[in-house]
C-alpha cells in the first residue's frame, strides 16, 4: 500500500509542475489540453480572453499540494500500523483453524485452572467431578492441538525440501562442527525445518559457531557471512537455534522491519528502560534495554537495539518449534501469534 501511495505522490508532483500536460473533459466528452493549444477549465472550453493560465496553475498546484499532504499523512499512518496487515493475513490464511482454536481456547483455559488446582491439592471438587475435569481437559487439549498441527504442517510444506536441504548442508559445511556443543544431526534437521518453515527466504546465514555460552546472531558484515552463535543451551534442545534463526529472517527480509517495529511500539509505553529494572533480573547487562510494555511472551520481546532490529519475530518464531509451543504462544498473546503467522505466510 505504501508503495502505491508513494507512486501517487510522485505523480502529483509531476502534474503540478508540468501543468501544460493537464487536460479535462468537456460536457460532450471531448478532451481539451493546454499542450494541444486549447485552453480548458472546469470541463469546458474557455475563450482565450477569459483564460488566466497563471491563476489556474496556482489553483491546481494548491489542490495538488493538499492531496499530497493527505496522502503523506495516510502513508505515515499506514507505516505506523503496517503490522495490522500481517495480523489480518495470519487470521485470513488459516481462518478455519483459527475459528476452531478460538472456539476451544476458553474452555481449555477454564479447565486448565481447575486442572492445576486438582494436581496441587487445592481443589474443592469431589473426586467424581475432578475425574470429569481431567478427562474433559485432556480431550479439549487433544482437539485444540489438531488445528495448530495443521497450521504448522502447512507452513513447513511451503518451502522446497531439496533447497532447504542444500542450504542447511552449505551452512554446516562452512561450520567447524567439532567446536559445536552437539552432534551434527540435530543442527541439520533443525535447519532444514527452519528453512522450509520460512520458505527458504533466509540468505544471510553462513555458518554456526560456538564462542560464548549465550546464543546470539550476527548479520553479514565487512564481506563476511552472517553467523549464529549456538550457545551452550543448545545441548538442552533446539530452541536457541530457532530463536537466532529468527533474527536471520529479519536480516534477510528488511521490509519486515516497519511492521515489527510498529507492532512493538503499539504495545509499549514508549519508554526505554534497562531490562534488569523492568524484570528485576540482575543477570541482564546494563546495556540491555527494552521498551517497557505489555508483551505476552515477556519483557525481552521489547528489547531495543537502535538499528531497527527487534526480538519480536525471534521470540515468536521459537514458539513454532512445536505444537505445544504454539498453543502456549496463542494462549499468552493471540495478537503476537497472528503477527508471526501472517509474516510466515507472506515469506
Amino acid at each position: 500500500m505504501s508503495n502505491k501511495i508513494s507512486t501517487i505522490i510522485e505523480y502529483i508532483d509531476n502534474i503540478t509542475v508540468q501543468y501544460s500536460q493537464l487536460c479535462q473533459r468537456s460536457r460532450d466528452n471531448s478532451i481539451y489540453g493546454i499542450a494541444e493549444g486549447k485552453q480548458c477549465r472546469l470541463g469546458r472550453p474557455i475563450p482565450d480572453q477569459e483564460y488566466n493560465q497563471d491563476l489556474d496553475l496556482i489553483r491546481v498546484k494548491e489542490q495538488g499540494k493538499q492531496i499530497k499532504q493527505l496522502l503523506q499523512e495516510l502513508k505515515k499512518r499506514r507505516n505506523n500500523e503496517s503490522h495490522r496487515d500481517y495480523i489480518e493475513r495470519g487470521i485470513r490464511s488459516h481462518k478455519d483453524e483459527i475459528k476452531e482454536i478460538k472456539r476451544l481456547i476458553n474452555p481449555l483455559e477454564r479447565d486448565r485452572i481447575l486442572f492445576r488446582e486438582i494436581t496441587t491439592g487445592l481443589s474443592s471438587l469431589s473426586q467424581e467431578e475432578q475425574l470429569k475435569v481431567l478427562k474433559r481437559y485432556r480431550e479439549t487439549l487433544t482437539k485444540i492441538k489438531k488445528p495448530l498441527d495443521r497450521i504448522r504442517s502447512r507452513l513447513i510444506s511451503k518451502g522446497d525440501p531439496k533447497e532447504a536441504e542444500n542450504r542447511s548442508k552449505q551452512v554446516l559445511e562452512n561450520s567447524f562442527l567439532d567446536t559445536l556443543p552437539s552432534p551434527k544431526k540435530p543442527y541439520s534437521e533443525t535447519l532444514e525445518e527452519l528453512y522450509r518453515l520460512t520458505n527458504n527466504k533466509v540468505n544471510t546465514l553462513g555458518e554456526l559457531i560456538f564462542i560464548k555460552p549465550r546464543a546470539s546472531a550476527r548479520p553479514p558484515k565487512n564481506g563476511e557471512d552472517g553467523k549464529i552463535n549456538v550457545g551452550e543451551k543448545v545441548k538442552e534442545g533446539s530452541k536457541p537455534l530457532w530463536h537466532e534463526f529468527g533474527h536471520h529472517v529479519e536480516f534477510s527480509n528488511p521490509d519486515l522491519r516497519d511492521a515489527l517495529n510498529s507492532w512493538l511500539l503499539s504495545r509499549s509505553t514508549g519508554k526505554i528502560k534497562r531490562l534488569s529494572e523492568i524484570t528485576g533480573n540482575s543477570q541482564y547487562q546494563k546495556e540491555e534495554v527494552a521498551y517497557e510494555g505489555n508483551y505476552g511472551l515477556g519483557a525481552y520481546v521489547g528489547r531495543y537495539y537502535g538499528d531497527g532490529f527487534t526480538e519480536v519475530f525471534s521470540k515468536g518464531l521459537e514458539k513454532f518449534e512445536s505444537v505445544t509451543g504454539m498453543l502456549d504462544f496463542y494462549s499468552k498473546d493471540p495478537e503476537h501469534f497472528f503477527l508471526i503467522l501472517g509474516i510466515l505466510n507472506s515469506l
